[in-house]
Parts: C-alpha cells; sequence; structure tokens
C-alpha cells in the first residue's frame, strides 16, 4: 500500500487519503484428468496455475470528529 498523498480541510475537518494497493494474487486449481484409469501412473489430477497482479487506486475521506471513514471512491483498478 502506497499513500500518495493526503489533504487536510479545516473547514470539514476531514483529511483526503489518496493511495495505491497493490495486491498480488496466485491459485491453483486441481481437477480429475477425465482420460485417467485406475492402474495408471500419477494420481488422477490435472493441476493448474495462474497469478494476476491488482492495481487499485482511489481516495478515502476521513472525518477526524467521529473518527471513521465517510466516503470512498475507486479512482482506477488494473488487472496484470
Amino acid at each position: 500500500m502506497t499513500l500518495n498523498e493526503t489533504t487536510l480541510d479545516i473547514e470539514e475537518n476531514t483529511i483526503l487519503i489518496s493511495f495505491d494497493i497493490e495486491i498480488e494474487v496466485s491459485f491453483s486449481i486441481e481437477t480429475v484428468d477425465p482420460s485417467y484409469d485406475r492402474g495408471d501412473p500419477g494420481d488422477g489430477m490435472i493441476s493448474e496455475g495462474s497469478s494476476i497482479s491488482i492495481l487499485i487506486q482511489g481516495n478515502i475521506t476521513y472525518l477526524l470528529d467521529n473518527k471513521e471513514f465517510i466516503d470512498y471512491v475507486e479512482l482506477d483498478i488494473e488487472f496484470n
């Protein structure tokens, strides 16, 4: 997570936080091999894996009086 910029609004007593979140997701799926027969070598499973990088850019508004997030705006999301 990267904080790009924070801005204080004195009149509204809020902070605007601009951020990036980068997530790496990897997964593996195993399925039964339909051509597998008992006695064949191996365990009869097919394994496929993949990974993806996700980048989320957004803004959050934080209310200082109540110490709570009051708004979230997703600016962009990229999948690579």
